[in-house]
């Protein structure tokens, strides 16, 4: 039997299988994002900033799996799923907004070369 047919469905069994099953009720305090990485520290004992980034690569993780197995490999796809994934992560909190003008610098020095190639013809 071919084991590449196989594993995608095992696979999704499993995940669907091991999420516990959440009921909301009329009791209890409304679920409030930017306090996950509180959660996290807690439960792990590690620093919050350390949870937060946590948090962050989970997230990126399960955005970006997708776009990476099914697009092209350097595909802008992942790229604009990064930012974005990157962009919630400050706009909850997560992380500092120092990150964003970091990546974006590293973005731009990486297509720098590129850019020139195309405006001076060369």
């Amino acid at each position: 039997m071919n084991r590449r047919r196989l594993f995608p469905p095992l696979f999704l069994f499993l995940i669907l299988n091991l999420i516990n099953e959440v009921h909301a009720s009329g009791e209890g305090e409304p679920v409030d994002l930017t306090h996950l990485p509180d959660q996290v520290a807690n439960a792990l004992g590690i620093s919050v900033f350390a949870a937060g980034i946590l948090c962050f690569i989970v997230m990126t993780f399960a955005f970006m799996l997708p776009a990476m197995i099914w697009g092209k490999k350097g595909s802008m796809a992942s790229l604009f799923i990064g930012v974005g994934v990157l962009g919630f992560g400050i706009a909850v909190a997560w992380l500092p907004f120092w990150f964003l003008l970091i990546i974006v610098l590293i973005i731009a020095l990486m297509f720098g070369q590129q850019a020139r190639d195309m405006i001076t013809g060369g």
